[in-house]
């Protein structure tokens, strides 16, 4: 391996320094750059995709590094041709497949503009297999898989390449979902190690930090607002159910499930509500 090369204010392992080149050279031919970057919670795969992000784009800012959909569009929009979007998705992997497939979406809905513009994106995900198969294996270019190697240490990255990523999806998703060769999984194309990014003023971390933190207040909030929505609607399907099949009144209601009876009272007026809607 020869010497690391410097970009900027960061030095990269020259392996990796090969990808990311690679972009530049497809946005110079009129394609898109769409890369993957996944790996354990806490591994480090956000600052791995900033620091990719920052070398094809040294104007990067926490501006574009977003965490919501609304976000992505948001950046996608006033992006400037050649520069770079990181679409961190670290802070919403609690709500799961259903984000999950939101994130695909939003990212689908934006592809063309970003192809007109010469964007980068960088994607940071879990895993490979939570994506679906057209955006794992036909719509991105190659996956940096965040390695840690015990569990522990950190600063270590697996690129598969567009084919490699393909067959890793295909056997994973089939059986165990596993990187490992000796679990059966092809091996990667290129293995090496980068520095820790946030020792660097690349961007305004504080500026990050506050996005991530606001970021996860709204999610939060959000997913108590589907909690709240599911709660309403079995409360009201419950009280329908006594009332029409048993003739329980709303006392009685009220003993059966231990709720207050002015609590039945008020969810009966809303569903009296939305029959009327």
């Amino acid at each position: 391996m020869g010497e690391w090369i410097k970009k900027g204010l960061i030095n990269y392992d020259p392996y990796l320094a090969q990808y990311l080149d690679f972009n530049d050279e497809r946005i110079k031919k009129g394609w898109d750059s769409v890369v993957l970057v996944d790996g354990m919670e806490g591994s480090g795969k956000s600052n791995l995709a900033i620091a990719c992000a920052y070398y094809n784009d040294p104007t990067l800012t926490a501006e574009r590094i977003v965490f919501t959909p609304e976000q992505f569009l948001s950046a996608v929009d006033n992006a400037k041709k050649g520069q770079a979007i990181v679409y961190d998705e670290f802070v919403t992997g609690g709500l799961g497949t259903d984000f999950m497939s939101l994130f695909q979406k939003t990212i689908i809905k934006k592809l063309v503009m970003c192809r007109k513009k010469g964007l980068y994106l960088y994607l940071v995900i879990p895993n490979i297999f939570f994506l679906g198969r057209y955006f794992a294996t036909h719509r991105t270019t190659y996956l940096i898989h965040n390695y840690t190697p015990d569990g522990i240490k950190r600063g270590e990255w697996r690129v598969y390449n567009y084919e490699t990523k393909k067959k890793l999806y295909a056997r994973g998703k089939r059986t165990d979902y596993s990187y490992s060769p000796s679990d059966g999984a092809p091996k990667w194309d290129k293995r090496g190690t980068y520095l820790k990014t946030e020792n660097y003023p690349i961007i305004d971390w504080a500026e990050y930090d506050r996005k991530k933190e606001e970021a996860i207040e709204s999610i939060s909030l959000e997913k108590k607002s589907l909690k709240d929505t599911a709660r309403d609607k079995a409360l009201k399907n419950a009280i329908r159910f006594l009332k029409e099949e048993h003739r329980y009144t709303n006392q009685n209601i009220s003993d059966f499930l231990d709720v207050s009876s002015k609590s039945i009272e008020r969810w009966s007026k809303k569903d009296r509500q939305t029959e009327v809607i």
